[in-house]
């Protein structure tokens, strides 16, 4: 409650928004910093990959997907048939996570049971990233990988929006999977180069 943010210092939140709400709610002054996943080096990153016990051979798209629904589905299997790459499917392991599997309906894909460095290995490894994770999204940044992301509203948008606006890759989300097919997006390159110059300002600041 307010009370015990006021004892606080410094308050630092990932949203745009959420600046508004501590000052409108709580009567505390915030500033919005980037997510703290982004002040580790990558280097750190890809050494926690090399303990991955993940192994794939062929080339893949790799589909983070806590939402499933069936225009997800089509989308992802779309884009492989287009690419010619295989997906590797994770979807959330904590929350209706048979039901998930029910309604994405994709068991070939699937992979289960994975530890963080197993995760990291199939975003640094893949070809493409579809999610609609904010992390997925931080972490296709941060391994410097093309992705789409699906705005996924019960997630918490904001943040989405903030690092996307941030970092100049709004027009690489979508909120109809559908829309993806017809834009083509996820066939052009993302400029990291310029990406990054953003970034490393704000997580100097």
């Amino acid at each position: 409650n307010a009370f015990h943010l006021n004892r606080f210092d410094f308050i630092s939140v990932r949203e745009q928004d959420g600046i508004e709400i501590c000052r409108d709610s709580f009567g505390v002054d915030a500033v919005c910093t980037i997510d703290p996943v982004f002040l580790c080096k990558e280097s750190i990153y890809r050494k926690l990959v090399e303990e991955a016990k993940a192994e794939e051979k062929e080339k893949f798209i790799f589909a983070y997907i806590l939402s499933p629904t069936l225009e997800k589905r089509e989308m992802i299997e779309k884009i492989s048939e287009e690419q010619k790459l295989k997906v590797i499917l994770v979807l959330d392991a904590q929350d209706n996570h048979e039901k998930n599997k029910e309604i994405i309906n994709m068991p070939e894909a699937l992979r289960e049971n994975l530890e963080l460095e197993d995760w990291l290995y199939y975003v640094l490894n893949s070809q493409l990233v579809l999610t609609d994770s904010y992390h997925g999204v931080c972490f296709s940044i941060i391994f410097r990988k093309n992705f789409i992301c699906i705005a996924n509203i019960v997630r918490g948008l904001s943040r989405f929006q903030t690092l996307l606006g941030l970092t100049g890759l709004e027009e690489n989300m979508f909120f109809n999977p559908i829309d993806v097919l017809e834009s083509k997006k996820y066939k052009e390159k993302i400029d990291y180069d310029m990406v990054w110059n953003k970034l490393e300002i704000k997580i100097i600041q």
